[in-house]
Protein backbone atom coordinates (compact mmCIF):
# COMPACT_ATOMS: atom_id res chain seq x y z
CA UNK A 1 0.00 0.00 0.00
CA UNK A 2 1.28 3.44 -0.85
CA UNK A 3 0.64 7.01 -0.78
CA UNK A 4 2.86 9.56 -2.07
CA UNK A 5 1.76 12.50 -0.73
CA UNK A 6 1.95 15.64 -2.87
CA UNK A 7 4.52 18.81 -1.42
CA UNK A 8 1.65 21.19 -0.62
CA UNK A 9 0.63 18.27 1.94
CA UNK A 10 2.83 19.25 5.08
CA UNK A 11 2.87 17.59 9.08
CA UNK A 12 1.23 14.19 7.95
CA UNK A 13 0.20 11.54 9.94
CA UNK A 14 -1.67 8.67 9.56
CA UNK A 15 -3.13 5.51 11.26
CA UNK A 16 -4.67 2.38 9.74
CA UNK A 17 -6.95 -0.51 11.55
CA UNK A 18 -7.63 -3.70 9.86
CA UNK A 19 -11.26 -5.36 9.37
CA UNK A 20 -12.23 -9.06 8.22
CA UNK A 21 -8.32 -10.35 9.37
CA UNK A 22 -6.62 -7.39 7.23
CA UNK A 23 -3.79 -6.43 9.09
CA UNK A 24 -1.20 -3.40 8.50
CA UNK A 25 1.00 -1.13 10.43
CA UNK A 26 -1.02 1.00 13.00
CA UNK A 27 0.47 4.71 12.60
CA UNK A 28 3.20 6.72 10.27
CA UNK A 29 4.35 9.61 9.36
CA UNK A 30 4.35 11.08 6.09
CA UNK A 31 3.94 9.03 3.46
CA UNK A 32 2.62 5.77 3.56
CA UNK A 33 4.29 2.69 1.89
CA UNK A 34 3.04 0.26 3.77
CA UNK A 35 3.30 -3.82 3.89
CA UNK A 36 -0.42 -5.26 4.54
CA UNK A 37 -2.38 -8.83 4.78
CA UNK A 38 -4.93 -8.82 2.94
CA UNK A 39 -6.98 -11.94 3.40
CA UNK A 40 -10.27 -12.94 1.34
CA UNK A 41 -12.78 -10.55 2.57
CA UNK A 42 -10.32 -8.54 4.58
CA UNK A 43 -9.60 -4.48 4.68
CA UNK A 44 -7.59 -2.25 5.70
CA UNK A 45 -8.20 1.62 6.62
CA UNK A 46 -6.07 4.41 6.64
CA UNK A 47 -6.93 7.99 8.13
CA UNK A 48 -4.06 10.72 6.59
CA UNK A 49 -4.55 14.17 8.38
CA UNK A 50 -2.07 16.96 7.59
CA UNK A 51 -1.91 20.57 6.45
CA UNK A 52 -2.24 22.22 3.14
CA UNK A 53 0.37 24.59 2.37
CA UNK A 54 -0.41 28.40 2.59
CA UNK A 55 1.36 28.28 -0.90
CA UNK A 56 -0.78 26.03 -2.21
CA UNK A 57 -2.50 26.93 -6.21
CA UNK A 58 -4.35 25.56 -8.71
CA UNK A 59 -5.32 21.58 -8.21
CA UNK A 60 -4.53 19.64 -5.24
CA UNK A 61 -4.37 16.01 -6.15
CA UNK A 62 -3.32 12.62 -4.05
CA UNK A 63 -3.31 9.22 -5.26
CA UNK A 64 -2.78 5.64 -3.51
CA UNK A 65 -1.84 2.54 -5.07
CA UNK A 66 -2.34 -0.99 -3.65
CA UNK A 67 0.09 -3.73 -5.27
CA UNK A 68 -0.59 -7.69 -5.26
CA UNK A 69 2.87 -9.33 -3.67
CA UNK A 70 4.91 -11.67 -6.10
CA UNK A 71 3.04 -15.24 -6.71
CA UNK A 72 -0.53 -12.90 -6.45
CA UNK A 73 -2.41 -12.34 -9.92
CA UNK A 74 -4.53 -9.60 -9.40
CA UNK A 75 -7.37 -10.27 -12.48
CA UNK A 76 -8.55 -6.41 -12.03
CA UNK A 77 -5.64 -3.86 -12.62
CA UNK A 78 -8.16 -1.23 -13.00
CA UNK A 79 -9.27 -0.52 -9.10
CA UNK A 80 -5.68 -0.77 -7.94
CA UNK A 81 -5.05 2.95 -7.65
CA UNK A 82 -7.69 6.08 -6.79
CA UNK A 83 -6.91 9.77 -6.79
CA UNK A 84 -8.81 12.58 -4.86
CA UNK A 85 -8.54 16.19 -6.18
CA UNK A 86 -9.32 19.07 -4.82
CA UNK A 87 -9.31 22.83 -5.90
CA UNK A 88 -7.02 25.12 -3.32
CA UNK A 89 -9.28 28.56 -2.67
CA UNK A 90 -8.91 31.01 -5.02
CA UNK A 91 -10.15 34.65 -5.56
CA UNK A 92 -9.65 37.98 -7.72
CA UNK A 93 -9.14 40.73 -5.11
CA UNK A 94 -8.82 44.22 -6.00
CA UNK A 95 -9.01 47.70 -4.78
CA UNK A 96 -9.67 51.63 -6.02
CA UNK A 97 -8.65 54.71 -4.58
CA UNK A 98 -9.36 58.06 -5.28
CA UNK A 99 -10.57 61.61 -3.56
CA UNK A 100 -12.15 62.62 -7.55
CA UNK A 101 -8.64 65.47 -7.28
CA UNK A 102 -5.60 66.51 -9.21
CA UNK A 103 -4.66 69.36 -7.69
CA UNK A 104 -4.56 69.58 -3.53
CA UNK A 105 -4.32 72.99 -2.17
CA UNK A 106 -1.95 73.07 1.27
CA UNK A 107 -4.31 73.44 4.49
CA UNK A 108 -7.82 72.19 2.65
CA UNK A 109 -9.79 68.89 3.42
CA UNK A 110 -10.17 66.35 1.19
CA UNK A 111 -12.08 62.75 1.56
CA UNK A 112 -10.75 59.59 -0.10
CA UNK A 113 -13.01 56.84 -1.54
CA UNK A 114 -11.09 53.48 -1.44
CA UNK A 115 -13.30 50.28 -2.35
CA UNK A 116 -11.59 46.25 -1.71
CA UNK A 117 -13.87 43.91 -3.45
CA UNK A 118 -13.36 40.21 -4.65
CA UNK A 119 -14.44 38.86 -7.75
CA UNK A 120 -14.14 35.30 -6.85
CA UNK A 121 -14.54 32.50 -7.55
CA UNK A 122 -14.13 31.96 -4.02
CA UNK A 123 -14.81 33.46 -0.43
CA UNK A 124 -11.57 35.13 0.99
CA UNK A 125 -12.04 36.00 4.69
CA UNK A 126 -9.37 37.48 6.73
CA UNK A 127 -8.26 39.68 4.62
CA UNK A 128 -6.29 42.78 5.11
CA UNK A 129 -7.04 46.05 3.50
CA UNK A 130 -4.20 48.84 4.73
CA UNK A 131 -3.36 52.67 3.59
CA UNK A 132 -0.50 53.86 5.62
CA UNK A 133 -1.38 57.84 5.49
CA UNK A 134 1.49 60.22 4.23
CA UNK A 135 2.81 62.52 6.53
CA UNK A 136 1.25 65.49 4.68
CA UNK A 137 -2.71 64.22 5.50
CA UNK A 138 -3.16 65.49 9.09
CA UNK A 139 -6.25 64.72 11.65
CA UNK A 140 -7.49 61.50 9.06
CA UNK A 141 -10.91 59.34 10.05
CA UNK A 142 -12.61 57.13 8.22
CA UNK A 143 -15.50 55.15 7.90
CA UNK A 144 -16.46 51.73 6.04
CA UNK A 145 -19.39 49.71 4.61
CA UNK A 146 -20.15 46.53 3.49
CA UNK A 147 -21.88 44.96 0.45
CA UNK A 148 -22.75 41.59 -1.15
CA UNK A 149 -21.61 40.04 2.18
CA UNK A 150 -18.03 41.73 3.12
CA UNK A 151 -17.78 43.31 6.45
CA UNK A 152 -15.13 45.25 7.78
CA UNK A 153 -14.54 47.60 10.76
CA UNK A 154 -17.36 50.31 10.85
CA UNK A 155 -14.78 53.47 11.58
CA UNK A 156 -11.42 54.20 13.02
CA UNK A 157 -8.91 57.33 12.91
CA UNK A 158 -5.15 57.55 11.19
CA UNK A 159 -3.86 54.65 8.77
CA UNK A 160 -6.38 51.99 7.92
CA UNK A 161 -4.66 48.61 8.76
CA UNK A 162 -8.01 46.44 9.12
CA UNK A 163 -9.10 42.75 8.44
CA UNK A 164 -12.11 42.04 5.92
CA UNK A 165 -14.15 39.41 4.89
CA UNK A 166 -14.70 39.74 1.35
CA UNK A 167 -17.11 36.59 0.05
CA UNK A 168 -17.39 36.10 -3.73
CA UNK A 169 -19.37 39.41 -5.44
CA UNK A 170 -18.37 41.02 -2.42
CA UNK A 171 -16.77 44.80 -1.42
CA UNK A 172 -15.83 46.83 1.12
CA UNK A 173 -16.17 50.62 1.05
CA UNK A 174 -14.01 52.90 2.69
CA UNK A 175 -14.31 56.68 3.14
CA UNK A 176 -11.10 58.74 4.96
CA UNK A 177 -11.18 62.18 5.59
CA UNK A 178 -8.19 63.95 6.41
CA UNK A 179 -6.54 67.73 5.70
CA UNK A 180 -3.48 68.41 3.97
CA UNK A 181 -0.31 69.82 5.03
CA UNK A 182 -0.01 73.73 5.06
CA UNK A 183 3.27 73.43 4.33
CA UNK A 184 2.17 70.89 1.25
CA UNK A 185 4.66 71.35 -1.53
CA UNK A 186 5.44 69.33 -4.53
CA UNK A 187 2.72 65.62 -5.34
CA UNK A 188 0.67 64.10 -2.58
CA UNK A 189 0.64 60.66 -3.42
CA UNK A 190 -1.18 57.85 -1.24
CA UNK A 191 -1.45 54.55 -1.56
CA UNK A 192 -4.25 51.47 -0.34
CA UNK A 193 -3.55 47.66 -0.73
CA UNK A 194 -5.38 44.61 -0.25
CA UNK A 195 -4.19 41.10 0.72
CA UNK A 196 -5.93 38.06 0.15
CA UNK A 197 -5.39 35.33 3.59
CA UNK A 198 -2.82 32.30 3.76
CA UNK A 199 -5.27 30.20 2.87
CA UNK A 200 -6.72 32.16 -0.34
CA UNK A 201 -4.91 32.43 -3.87
CA UNK A 202 -5.10 35.73 -5.44
CA UNK A 203 -5.77 35.26 -9.17
CA UNK A 204 -4.40 38.43 -10.23
CA UNK A 205 -2.34 40.25 -7.51
CA UNK A 206 -1.63 43.25 -10.22
CA UNK A 207 -4.67 44.97 -9.22
CA UNK A 208 -4.35 44.84 -5.35
CA UNK A 209 -2.79 48.07 -4.99
CA UNK A 210 -4.25 51.79 -5.91
CA UNK A 211 -2.24 55.01 -5.90
CA UNK A 212 -4.12 58.20 -6.00
CA UNK A 213 -1.38 60.83 -6.69
CA UNK A 214 -2.41 64.86 -6.37
CA UNK A 215 -0.15 67.89 -7.48
CA UNK A 216 -0.02 70.91 -5.46
CA UNK A 217 -0.74 74.42 -7.14
CA UNK A 218 2.54 75.84 -8.87
CA UNK A 219 4.46 78.19 -6.28
CA UNK A 220 5.58 81.67 -7.31
CA UNK A 221 8.34 83.18 -5.74
CA UNK A 222 8.56 86.95 -4.73
CA UNK A 223 11.66 88.96 -3.58
CA UNK A 224 10.93 91.74 -1.03
CA UNK A 225 13.70 94.64 0.25
CA UNK A 226 14.65 93.00 3.52
CA UNK A 227 12.59 94.05 6.48
CA UNK A 228 12.37 93.26 9.86
CA UNK A 229 9.48 91.31 11.14
CA UNK A 230 10.20 89.83 14.76
CA UNK A 231 12.71 91.60 17.29
CA UNK A 232 12.35 89.92 20.84
CA UNK A 233 14.56 92.72 21.93
CA UNK A 234 11.85 95.55 20.59
CA UNK A 235 11.98 97.79 18.06
CA UNK A 236 10.32 95.42 15.13
CA UNK A 237 6.63 94.99 14.42
CA UNK A 238 6.74 92.38 17.02
CA UNK A 239 9.04 92.81 19.25
CA UNK A 240 9.10 91.19 23.06
CA UNK A 241 9.74 89.81 25.46
CA UNK A 242 12.31 87.64 25.59
CA UNK A 243 11.58 84.17 24.71
CA UNK A 244 12.01 81.27 27.15
CA UNK A 245 13.44 77.80 26.99
CA UNK A 246 10.45 75.20 25.76
CA UNK A 247 8.53 78.37 24.87
CA UNK A 248 6.32 78.16 21.64
CA UNK A 249 5.31 81.69 20.60
CA UNK A 250 3.21 82.46 17.32
CA UNK A 251 3.81 84.98 15.30
CA UNK A 252 1.66 86.85 12.40
CA UNK A 253 3.71 87.66 9.36
CA UNK A 254 1.30 88.50 6.54
CA UNK A 255 0.29 92.46 6.18
CA UNK A 256 3.66 93.72 7.12
CA UNK A 257 6.39 94.26 5.30
CA UNK A 258 4.93 93.61 2.31
CA UNK A 259 3.67 89.72 2.75
CA UNK A 260 0.53 89.40 1.38
CA UNK A 261 -2.39 87.29 3.08
CA UNK A 262 -1.99 84.90 -0.16
CA UNK A 263 1.42 83.61 0.79
CA UNK A 264 2.08 79.85 1.57
CA UNK A 265 5.58 80.52 2.70
CA UNK A 266 8.31 82.82 3.55
CA UNK A 267 12.02 83.51 3.08
CA UNK A 268 13.95 85.02 5.71
CA UNK A 269 16.71 85.59 8.05
CA UNK A 270 17.01 84.69 11.37
CA UNK A 271 19.14 85.92 14.21
CA UNK A 272 19.42 84.49 18.21
CA UNK A 273 21.29 86.61 20.66
CA UNK A 274 22.06 86.11 23.82
CA UNK A 275 21.11 83.22 24.76
CA UNK A 276 21.60 81.73 28.16
CA UNK A 277 22.57 78.19 27.18
CA UNK A 278 23.28 75.78 24.50
CA UNK A 279 19.88 75.15 22.26
CA UNK A 280 17.91 75.15 18.97
CA UNK A 281 14.79 77.46 17.58
CA UNK A 282 12.68 75.76 15.69
CA UNK A 283 10.13 77.05 13.08
CA UNK A 284 7.28 75.96 11.21
CA UNK A 285 3.89 76.53 10.49
CA UNK A 286 1.75 77.73 13.47
CA UNK A 287 -0.92 75.09 15.11
CA UNK A 288 1.51 72.16 12.98
CA UNK A 289 3.48 69.82 15.16
CA UNK A 290 7.36 71.19 16.53
CA UNK A 291 9.48 69.80 13.63
CA UNK A 292 12.44 67.51 15.15
CA UNK A 293 14.73 69.98 12.59
CA UNK A 294 16.25 73.15 14.31
CA UNK A 295 16.33 76.56 12.13
CA UNK A 296 19.44 77.69 14.50
CA UNK A 297 21.98 76.12 16.62
CA UNK A 298 23.88 77.78 18.92
CA UNK A 299 25.50 77.91 22.09
CA UNK A 300 25.91 80.03 25.79
CA UNK A 301 26.32 83.78 24.95
CA UNK A 302 26.90 82.99 20.95
CA UNK A 303 24.98 85.46 17.99
CA UNK A 304 24.32 83.31 15.14
CA UNK A 305 22.60 83.68 11.45
CA UNK A 306 20.79 81.11 9.23
CA UNK A 307 18.54 81.51 6.38
CA UNK A 308 15.43 79.40 5.83
CA UNK A 309 11.71 79.11 4.42
CA UNK A 310 9.27 78.40 6.52
CA UNK A 311 5.76 77.44 5.65
CA UNK A 312 3.07 79.63 6.80
CA UNK A 313 -0.22 78.22 8.02
CA UNK A 314 -3.79 79.71 6.67
CA UNK A 315 -3.65 82.39 8.91
CA UNK A 316 -0.59 83.78 7.76
CA UNK A 317 1.48 82.53 10.60
CA UNK A 318 4.99 80.91 11.75
CA UNK A 319 5.82 79.54 14.99
CA UNK A 320 9.16 79.25 17.42
CA UNK A 321 9.75 76.68 19.47
CA UNK A 322 12.77 77.63 21.79
CA UNK A 323 14.43 74.08 22.52
CA UNK A 324 16.99 75.09 25.51
CA UNK A 325 16.89 74.25 29.31
CA UNK A 326 13.24 75.71 30.91
CA UNK A 327 14.40 78.74 33.00
CA UNK A 328 16.79 79.88 30.31
CA UNK A 329 16.27 83.32 27.71
CA UNK A 330 17.35 83.86 24.12
CA UNK A 331 16.51 87.09 22.01
CA UNK A 332 15.49 86.11 18.18
CA UNK A 333 15.24 88.48 15.05
CA UNK A 334 13.62 87.79 11.84
CA UNK A 335 14.18 89.64 8.66
CA UNK A 336 12.29 88.70 5.13
CA UNK A 337 13.49 89.07 2.31
CA UNK A 338 10.77 87.43 0.12
CA UNK A 339 7.42 85.11 -0.39
CA UNK A 340 6.19 82.15 -1.96
CA UNK A 341 2.11 82.30 -2.91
Amino acid sequence: MTDTLPVTITLATWTCLGGGRGACTPSGSGHINDTVNLPVGGTVTYTLTGTVSPLATGNLSNTATVTAPGGVTDPNLANNSATDTNTTAQANLSITKTDGLTVAEPGTALTYTIVASNAGPNRATGANVADTLPAEITGATWTCVGAGGGTCTSSGSGPIDDTVNLPAGGSVTYTVAGTTSPSLIGSLSNTATVTAPADVTDLNPANDSATDTDTSPPVDYFALAPCRVVDTRGGAPIGGPVLHGQETRVFTLTGICGIPTTAKAISLNLIVTQPGTVGNVRLFPAGQPVPHVSSINYGPGQTRANNAIVPLNPSGAIAAFVAQAAGTTVHLIVDVNGYFE
